[in-house]
């Protein structure tokens, strides 16, 4: 029944998100290229299908199958937007799309790749590493949706853009911390309790940054901000960072039960050194 679950709840997450990618690439490609706005269209129809599967697993059977097909989709997907992306930085096909935004979900799409790949196999993973590889990519996606709500939004919206752009920089100095700690852990320390105290950090400003950007849903829904967005962009980077705080808090439960001191940190003071006053 875990892979049933797995389907049920994080599959039903992940192919609600690159069903809506599809949507997102279908309005942003230019007239122009008709045939490449049609095939952004038929992905929305295939993730559609997927997703109905997804909320009807029963059976580990089921799931099995569905996994199988999942990734078959989400890997044209991703090569698809690799083409998009690929055209774009060529200069070969003027849109509204940003480069960034294309690489964004063409990252998101492969993370789903990986995940697909880890439930399949059951694959055993270590603690650390699970929750620092987590950290670092959904930091890196965070501080992405700043960028992009900053630029979306018209520039008469001086307080959110300002908003934005705090996110932006806070995101941007915790991806590099993830960084910096996944890197430590090349070490393989036993323990790392500077990664409980980064994830508590983590999970404060998740909260914060979904905050943000359900109050610009809610803005943006009752015309009481002005962007070159939809609604539903917005709604789809909340839910994306509710994700985010939702698996940050499970680690971090996990955190506090294996990731515990070995020893007493050794005293780098001398002997009969005065305490401090």
């Amino acid at each position: 029944m875990h892979l049933v679950r797995k389907v049920q709840t994080e599959l039903t997450f992940w192919l609600r998100i690159m069903k809506e990618h599809a949507f997102f690439l279908e309005l942003g490609i230019p007239a122009t290229r008709e045939s490449m706005a049609e095939q952004a269209g038929e992905f929305v129809l295939i993730f559609d299908e997927l997703l109905t599967r997804a909320q009807r697993v029963q059976n580990h059977q089921q799931a099995q199958a569905l996994i199988q097909d999942a990734k078959a989709a989400t890997a044209a997907l991703l090569n698809f937007k690799r083409e998009i992306l690929n055209l774009i930085i060529q200069c070969q096909m003027p849109s509204s799309l940003y480069a960034l935004l294309v690489d964004h979900i063409a990252r998101e799409a492969a993370r789903l790749l990986m995940l697909l790949e880890e439930w399949e196999h059951d694959y055993p993973q270590d603690l650390l590493q699970k929750t620092l590889s987590e950290e670092e990519f959904w930091s890196r996606i965070m501080t992405d949706h700043a960028k992009f709500i900053e630029h979306l939004l018209d520039p008469s919206q001086r307080t959110l853009i300002a908003d934005a752009q705090r996110w932006s920089l806070s995101f941007d100095n915790l991806y590099r911390q993830a960084e910096d700690y996944h890197s430590m852990l090349q070490a393989n320390p036993e323990s790392f309790l500077a990664v409980n105290s980064f994830t508590d950090e983590l999970i404060e400003n998740a909260q914060g940054i979904a905050t943000f950007k359900r109050a610009g849903r809610d803005a943006l829904l009752s015309c009481k901000a002005l962007a070159t967005t939809i609604p539903l962009l917005m709604d789809h980077v909340m839910r994306e960072a509710e994700h985010f705080h939702g698996e940050l808090t499970v680690l971090r439960q996990r955190l506090e039960v294996e990731n515990k001191p070995l020893l007493p940190p050794e005293n780098p003071l001398p002997p009969n050194t005065p305490p401090f006053s």
